[in-house]
């Protein structure tokens, strides 16, 4: 099976059957390579480990689009610096905003600037820098902004930067 996995060699795969997945990764902020849902790519090593594939062009643009869509829809964003944070945190944060008509994402900051300058957004600058994870509210702001809070007090390792409201850049203090 190992000989059938394509090797990197100068930014192209070789071998023989791609391998490539639509399967979910974790997202590596520090290698540069960060994933939306499913638009990201992986394929096995040689070791059975998981190398993650930089997203293609149409791949970025269809995630900026659908960025751009829920931008549109959401009521309100807030960005949080989320280094730290193992996946099952992440994860019960998720299953406790979901009720509430809330998303979070982990978007490349690049990809949500241009998402911001297609929905006719506020920029928001230096809020987006470093890994980021970009949370999408619904009609209802006080449960998810309470549940962020909690999950910041309670692991000392989610910190919100600042975010949107009403379209209009909001720093961190008026979130919080």
């Amino acid at each position: 099976p190992s000989a059938s996995l394509p090797r990197r060699v100068s930014g192209s795969l070789q071998g023989a059957g791609h391998g490539l997945s639509m399967a979910a990764p974790a997202c590596h902020p520090a290698t540069g390579v960060f994933c939306f849902h499913r638009a990201s790519r992986r394929r096995g090593d040689l070791d059975g480990e998981v190398e993650h594939l930089p997203l293609q062009r149409s791949e970025k643009e269809a995630v900026v689009a659908r960025v751009t869509e829920q931008l549109g829809r959401a009521s309100a964003v807030v960005v949080a610096d989320y280094r730290g944070l193992t996946v099952s945190q992440l994860g019960a944060l998720r299953r406790e905003l979901r009720p509430t008509g809330t998303q979070i994402h982990v978007v490349k900051n690049t990809l949500v600037r241009r998402a911001l300058e297609a929905a006719g957004l506020e920029p928001m600058g230096d809020i987006l820098s470093g890994p980021s994870l970009l949370v999408l509210l619904g009609e209802d702001l006080s449960a998810p902004i309470k549940a962020l809070l909690k999950v910041a007090k309670d692991t000392d390792k989610l910190v919100i930067k600042g975010g949107l409201l009403s379209g209009r850049r909001v720093d961190r203090d008026l979130v919080v």
